[in-house]
């Protein structure tokens, strides 16, 4: 609408709207029966959408890999308590940033909001 100002800058155009949001986020990597329980791996976010989201990284990645994370959204008006948003996802881009790091674009196949106090697990 006119005279209203976008807090969060749009990128490109794609299925979804894309938005630069910087966020705290630790990503359960999938397992399968022979691996091992893997730590989850903090990461900030680049940006997000309904359909995805983009962060960068210096561990190692793997394009199927499946995961489990939660963005956690430290400020958002009106709300006392941050805003948690647990997602399931896949892995389906990586690519070499700057400085030895990676850039890894991963889809966002389901989402829910976590209560306070609620954990992320992994199912």
């Amino acid at each position: 609408t006119a005279g209203r100002s976008n807090p969060m800058p749009l990128l490109e155009s794609r299925s979804y709207r894309r938005f630069s949001v910087q966020a705290p986020c630790l990503i359960h990597p999938s397992r399968t029966r022979r691996e091992r329980k893997s730590s989850p791996i903090e990461v900030e976010t680049r940006n997000i959408s309904r359909g995805g989201l983009c962060f960068e990284t210096s561990a190692d990645w793997v394009v199927g890999t499946e995961f489990v994370c939660v963005i956690q959204f430290p400020n958002v008006a009106g709300f006392q308590e941050p805003i948690k948003l647990r997602c399931r996802g896949e892995i389906v881009r990586v690519a070499q940033a700057e400085k030895g790091r990676v850039e890894v674009g991963a889809t966002i196949e389901q989402f829910s909001f976590l209560h306070p106090g609620e954990k992320c697990g992994e199912s």
